[in-house]
């Protein structure tokens, strides 16, 4: 193993497993709001003389949990949590058999077959 590898072996270990998590959990109410805001249909509520659901961001940080409780804000957190552990796996695979393939192509040349 070469200087340049060790260091790139360690590069490669992080972050920790759990940190990949953190996203999900943090950002899970904003993507909640997000939907809801998204998915309100404003002209048929106006059309039909009612208020929408949701006025805006705010209102629905607000109204998110008071009408359904503080943990509706993270609705729909599982799923997100379970694609991280095949996406992370992919991608330390793969930039494991990239790192194998520019460290076989320096050795190679280190050798003076390049």
């Amino acid at each position: 193993m070469t200087k340049h590898s060790k260091k790139l072996t360690h590069y490669l270990s992080l972050p920790p497993p759990i940190l990949p998590t953190n996203s999900p959990v943090v950002t899970g109410p904003m993507d909640v709001i997000k939907t809801r805001l998204m998915a309100q249909n404003k002209a048929a509520a106006l059309a039909a003389g009612k208020e929408p659901a949701y006025r805006g961001l705010l209102d629905a940080l607000v109204k998110i949990p008071r009408e359904e409780g503080i943990r509706a804000l993270w609705k729909g957190l599982l799923p997100r949590l379970m694609r991280i552990p095949p996406g992370q796996a992919i991608v330390w695979g793969v930039s494991d058999q990239i790192t194998g393939v520019f460290e076989r192509r320096a050795r190679e040349r280190r050798e003076g077959r390049g």
